[in-house]
């Protein structure tokens, strides 16, 4: 039973969390839309703050609930329901830690089970005047093993990271590369920031929206607020559509 859990915890990592305050000049982002069998839908507050996510992917429910310690998130808890389920069960919870800037700098992911409460990721997140430099990252597989990885980044001035390097502890001694991957972007704001779990550094971190990594170009179409409402994943040698995201806003 550990370990179906455990699998279904490494997908859920790269969903919504929010910060601070996230209102989009007016509006707020409600849904993100891939197919009417795959979206996340975002709940707030009367004052702004993200309160709940849900994400519905080809009949499986996730769910997490937010709670903020001045204006700061501290917590999510994660609920879990299949098509079969009347109820959401009990999944795990998240807990958030800043620096005196608000900048995160931990997070810890902990799962329920029949044995109580276990830790099974974490994180920590290092930076260089303000701008992210570095995450190391940790967390339990399926086999029961626990993996460390190791992330250089490299960002612009404005804060989208235009390179991450990848590093994987071998022999438990050593760190050895295993990837990279380098990125462009466009000069438009990008409404996941601070949406995304912070382990999806692209989205979390950068200002702007990735237009061009070594695989793949992203096609937006724009609202007037100079948000996408639509981004199409193209693969670069074959020009094949991979899927296309919708971006749905509404005000408070």
């Amino acid at each position: 039973m550990m370990k179906k859990l455990l699998i279904s915890v490494i997908v859920i990592f790269f969903f919504s969390c929010s910060k601070n305050e996230i209102k989009l000049q007016g509006l707020f982002l409600k849904q993100e839309k891939i197919s009417e069998n795959k979206y996340t839908d975002y709940y707030y507050s009367n004052s702004g703050q993200l309160v709940r996510m849900e994400q519905y992917e080809y009949g499986q429910l996730h769910k997490k609930e937010y709670s903020y310690r001045n204006k700061i998130l501290e917590e999510s808890i994660v609920y879990v329901k299949t098509q079969e389920q009347d109820e959401y069960q009990l999944h795990g919870f998240e807990k958030f830690k800043y620096n005196a800037d608000d900048y995160i700098i931990e997070y810890s992911f902990y799962l329920f089970s029949q044995d109580g409460e276990e830790k099974v990721s974490s994180a920590q997140f290092f930076y260089n005047q303000s701008v992210l430099d570095s995450v190391s990252y940790q967390y339990i597989n399926i086999d029961n093993q626990q993996i460390r990885i190791a992330y250089t980044i490299d960002s612009s001035s404005n804060g989208n990271i235009i390179k991450q390097t990848r590093y994987a502890l071998r022999n438990n001694d050593t760190y050895m590369w295993t990837s990279s991957g380098s990125y462009k972007f466009d000069n438009k704001k990008n409404p996941l920031q601070f949406h995304c779990h912070p382990l999806n550094f692209l989205d979390y971190f950068s200002s702007n929206n990735v237009i061009e990594s070594d695989a793949h170009y992203t096609v937006y179409e724009y609202n007037n607020y100079g948000y996408p409402v639509k981004s199409t994943e193209i693969d670069k040698k074959t020009g094949q559509e991979y899927f296309s995201v919708q971006y749905i806003y509404s005000e408070l």
